[in-house]
C-alpha cells in the first residue's frame, strides 16, 4: 500500500504514440474535452439523434448536415465577443422568425442582445422590428464586410 500511496495525486496516460514528447502527449490529452464537448453539442443541441432516415446516402447526408452545423456554430462562437454557448446560439436562431402584418409589412418577432450580436458576428445588419419587403430584400443583398 505504501508503494501505491506514492503515486497518489498523479495521473497515468497510456498512449500508442511512442515518438511523442511528454508535453505533446499531455497537450493531446488536454484537448480531448473539446472533442467530447463537440459530440455532446452534436447530439443534444443540433439533435443529430435519433436519425429518421434509413438509406445509407440519407444517413450520410444527415450527419454531414449536422457536422456543417457544428462547424458554423464553432465559427460563430469564435467571432462572438460574449462567447455564447452552442445551446444559446441554437435557441436564439430557433426563435428567430417574422410574421406578415399587412400588405408589404413584416414584424420580426424575436429580438435580444444575443440576436444582435449573432447578426453582427456574421457581418449582417440586424433587421429592425418592422420592415417592408423591399427593405428586407435590400438588407439581404448587402454584402458583409470582408
Amino acid at each position: 500500500m505504501e508503494e501505491d500511496a506514492e503515486a497518489d495525486g498523479y495521473y497515468l496516460i497510456v498512449t500508442s504514440r511512442t515518438g511523442w514528447t511528454d508535453d505533446e502527449v499531455i497537450g493531446a490529452y488536454r484537448g480531448l474535452w473539446q472533442i467530447e464537448e463537440s459530440f455532446r453539442v452534436t447530439k443534444s443541441d443540433i439533435r443529430a439523434r435519433p436519425v429518421y432516415v434509413w438509406k445509407p446516402a440519407h444517413i450520410e447526408a444527415h450527419f454531414l448536415t449536422c457536422y456543417v452545423a457544428l462547424t458554423i456554430l464553432r465559427l460563430i462562437q469564435k467571432v462572438s465577443s460574449s462567447r455564447p454557448s452552442a445551446a444559446a446560439i441554437c435557441g436564439e436562431l430557433g426563435r428567430l422568425s417574422c410574421s406578415a402584418l399587412e400588405d408589404n409589412w413584416w414584424l420580426f418577432d424575436h429580438r435580444s442582445e444575443l440576436t444582435k450580436e449573432l447578426f453582427s458576428a456574421v457581418g449582417v445588419e440586424h433587421p429592425t422590428k418592422y420592415m417592408t419587403t423591399g427593405a428586407i430584400r435590400a438588407l439581404m443583398q448587402k454584402k458583409p464586410p470582408a
